[in-house]
């Protein structure tokens, strides 16, 4: 097997990769959320050109190919920094600070460089030792056919005036990043090298991870900032859960949601982080998942969790959630709001609970998903499904992580991309 893959170079799986969009780390978290925003993009790459003047002048352009990527940032994080308690009541200062300071060691460890020529043996290594990306430059010629054809493409086709603008001001590098997406990829296309594992179900595999990250749906979603941090970094999700029974009478986890980048999508609203430092988790997953479209009761409970934690004025907030400073509610949209959520205002303070605990008694499972809008529905899979059928499922939908439940939908654990890869790797 060995064998087989030393045959392969990085530059196999690099083959048809677009440049990807850098952020110099001299950019201010503001910057990044907007290019975030622009672009449609949930995550980019931050670079350090500092070490080259040469390169420093001309960071903007992306023209010097010594530049350092130190790390990558995404929506998700910008979001957890913006709610922590110190920074949600000013906003506007923290997107003035420098993006660097969401490049913790742990993050700035998981990029790697690689030559275009190295072995993809090597790059398998990498993976094992902890690393989430590569960072491949492209060959000098392809690149630049790459941008010809991508110019001649945008003057034949008619977009918006905004699309056109950010295509023109972020330039695309002269790298790609191979991800773990890409690797399992690759694997999946040689899988009968593997044979017999691929058939073999992930619980004989002993791949599922038992220890997972959850919140109750009821708590503060701001208990749960520490896991989603966690969550980000590690490239996994944090799972919504309610309490709940089995048709055995025995007391479990059933999974309603998740948080997590993927399911978050390129949410890049500065309101997001004023709903995850004042809601609950269902209200926050509500409200993320149609930010737009959310109903004046929900924007008037985000101000009543601000008002309760300062002083402060909020006539900033009131503006950047689209309601009028002198704005008067209803009755109706004041007894929503004071009821502590739209989803479920029957819900009583002993049911619900703070983050990683579960509630007491039987919960009614059936009328919260009733009353709750559709989320986007956590995949699953069951610990008797193939490894094979986990890795298509997983590559299909584009998620680093299935949850893994049995037939009830009560959680087990999960399984994630880099669990799939080492199971074969180490084979």
């Amino acid at each position: 097997m060995a064998d087989f893959f030393h045959t392969f170079g990085a530059a196999d799986l690099a083959l048809g990769k677009p440049g990807i969009y850098g952020l110099p780390i001299t950019s201010t978290v503001g910057d990044a959320l907007c290019m975030l925003r622009d672009l449609g993009l949930a995550e980019i790459t931050v670079w350090d050109c500092a070490s080259d003047q040469r390169c420093e002048a001309r960071i903007r352009k992306w023209e010097c190919r010594e530049c350092q990527c130190v790390g990558k940032v995404n929506s998700l994080d910008i979001l957890c920094y913006y709610a922590a308690q110190d920074k949600v009541h000013s906003i506007e200062a923290a997107a003035k600070d420098p993006v660097s300071v969401l490049l913790t060691p742990a993050k700035r460890s998981q990029i790697r460089h690689v030559d275009l020529h190295a072995r993809l043996t090597d790059a398998f290594n990498l993976i094992l030792d902890g690393a989430q990306c590569f960072i491949v430059p492209l060959d000098n010629r392809r690149s630049k056919s790459l941008k010809l054809s991508s110019l001649a493409l945008r003057k034949s086709t008619s977009t918006a005036a905004a699309a056109a603008v950010a295509i023109e001001t972020y330039k695309r590098m002269d790298f790609c990043w191979l991800t773990q997406e890409d690797v399992l990829r690759f694997l999946l296309g040689c899988i009968g090298v593997f044979s017999p594992i691929p058939m073999m179900s992930i619980e004989e595999l002993g791949i599922i991870d038992r220890d997972v990250m959850f919140v109750d749906a009821n708590a503060k979603a701001s208990d749960a900032l520490p896991l989603m941090i966690r969550a980000s970094q590690q490239m996994s999700a944090v799972a919504v859960v309610e309490a709940d029974y089995s048709s055995d009478g025995d007391e479990g986890l059933k999974i309603v949601g998740d948080i997590s980048l993927a399911s978050l999508g390129s949410c890049c609203d500065e309101t997001a982080a004023l709903a995850l430092a004042s809601l609950s988790v269902a209200d926050f997953m509500t409200y993320v998942q149609d930010i737009a479209g959310a109903p004046q009761s929900l924007k008037e409970l985000i101000l009543s969790g601000l008002e309760a934690k300062t002083s402060k004025d909020l006539s900033y907030e009131r503006v950047k959630l689209g309601m009028a400073i002198d704005s008067s509610f209803s009755d109706s949209d004041t007894s929503s709001s004071s009821s502590g959520s739209v989803l479920d205002s029957s819900l009583s303070d002993d049911e619900t609970a703070s983050t990683g605990s579960i509630p007491r008694g039987r919960t009614n499972s059936a009328k919260f998903q009733r009353a709750c809008p559709p989320w986007s529905s956590p995949l699953c899979c069951h610990p008797w499904s193939s490894l094979v059928a986990v890795m298509a499922q997983a590559l299909a939908f584009r998620r680093t992580y299935l949850w893994v439940t049995d037939e009830e939908h009560m959680l087990i654990g999960m399984v994630t991309y880099l669990d799939m890869i080492r199971v074969l790797l180490k084979a």
